[in-house]
């Protein structure tokens, strides 16, 4: 096992001790190497990515909630009246 500890000075940070497989560790270390970029800085990308697909797919789900709900496409539908009734208006000024 490897233990890897970031420890970045210069900007408002938190320090995370974590414990990886020797694989991704060889992995990390060849990466940082090839790309020139810090390991911190791979790792923080591969988290913000994660974070993002996360997002995604938690909003994904709520709209396939949502799609199945009578009473959302009743309000959806009843919203979509009165936009057209008020753009309907707008349009005749």
């Amino acid at each position: 096992m490897y233990t890897y500890k970031p420890y970045i000075l210069f900007m408002k940070t938190h320090v995370l001790t974590t414990t990886i497989s020797h694989d991704m560790a060889l992995w990390l270390d060849q990466t940082s190497l090839r790309y020139k970029r810090t390991k911190r800085d791979i790792l923080e990308t591969a988290l913000r990515r994660f974070r993002e697909e996360n997002t995604k797919n938690s909003l994904r789900d709520s709209f396939i909630r949502a799609a199945g709900d009578r009473d959302i496409l009743d309000m959806t539908e009843a919203g979509a009246d009165d936009f057209w009734t008020q753009l309907n208006k707008f349009e005749k000024r």
